[in-house]
């Protein structure tokens, strides 16, 4: 048994895959693992990623060591921007 993401009709479910055929869940495999009832098979959906999509936060300077080592970006003489700007 393994717990999936799909899509089918433009409608979002999570469900459990045995062999070909999903079982749809009432909610999240971590909220809840009641089945709905409703089978599908796999051919008729489309997987995603087994994660709801959400904010992204990327840290800068995460590394100390190379705080005082890497060259401040104000001590390049010349900056390129890239081609797309």
């Amino acid at each position: 048994m393994k717990f999936v993401r799909y899509q089918k009709a433009g409608e979002t479910n999570w469900g459990m895959l045995e062999g070909d055929v999903i079982s749809a869940l009432a909610g999240a495999p971590w909220v809840t693992r009641e089945p709905t009832g409703e089978q599908t098979l796999i051919g008729e959906v489309s997987l995603l990623p087994p994660a709801e999509p959400g904010n992204i936060f990327c840290v800068g300077l995460n590394y100390a060591c190379l705080l005082y080592t890497s060259p401040s970006p104000r001590d390049r003489t010349r900056t390129r921007m890239p081609s797309s700007a």
